[in-house]
């Protein structure tokens, strides 16, 4: 059985390097079996996150371009339509 019970650290001034060893040992103790457990969430999450991080990237990326085509002044004599404009900020 996997034990996911939470030790408390403690708050004022924590040694990290024996906690980090703690753990590495207990996780050295674990089964495979136990181990599989926690490895499917970490997957599970990290599919979780790839996909957050996608959206939040095409929107970064749309907020650019939009921030672009605000930033390029219209000039009737360079750029003649709408149309031109918006392949001109596609190429950008």
């Amino acid at each position: 059985s996997v034990d996911t019970s939470t030790e408390k650290v403690p708050t004022s001034n924590p040694n990290f390097a024996n906690l980090a060893k703690n753990i590495a040992s207990k996780w050295k103790e674990t089964t495979s079996e136990d181990r599989s457990i926690f490895q499917s969430n970490a997957s599970i999450d990290k599919k979780r996150y790839q996909k957050e991080m996608a959206v939040w990237k095409a929107k970064q990326i749309e907020g650019t371009r939009k921030h672009i085509e605000r930033s390029i002044p219209i000039n009737p004599t360079c750029i003649t339509s709408t149309l031109e404009r918006q392949q001109l900020t596609k190429k950008i």
